[in-house]
């Protein structure tokens, strides 16, 4: 939760633009937005990543290289990266 110097609420400090607006903490408790319905479907869309297109998560790597788990080949199949919650791990691939 990310709250701008005029009380805005964004669920994420890449968001500077605050577009993707939670709540205002001058006009509400902040418990009160973390467990709006907004806030919910915002985590419910990163968990299954089923972010709108206009939204400011929609291209963003954060979300994909921390919460995917995913592998990627590299160096011509000899080793591959491994991407975690909050890790990247290369490993020799092992001849076969």
């Amino acid at each position: 939760m990310i709250i701008s110097w005029d009380g805005r609420v964004t669920g994420c400090c890449f968001d500077s633009n605050f577009d993707f607006s939670l709540g205002n903490a001058n006009n509400e408790e902040i418990e009160q937005i973390w467990r709006s319905s907004k806030y919910r479907q915002l985590r419910k869309m990163v968990l299954t990543n089923k972010l709108p297109i206009g939204s400011p998560c929609y291209r963003c790597e954060f979300w994909k290289v921390n919460f995917e788990p995913k592998y990627e080949t590299i160096l011509d199949g000899k080793a591959m990266i491994e991407y975690g919650y909050i890790y990247r791990r290369i490993r020799k691939v092992a001849s076969l």
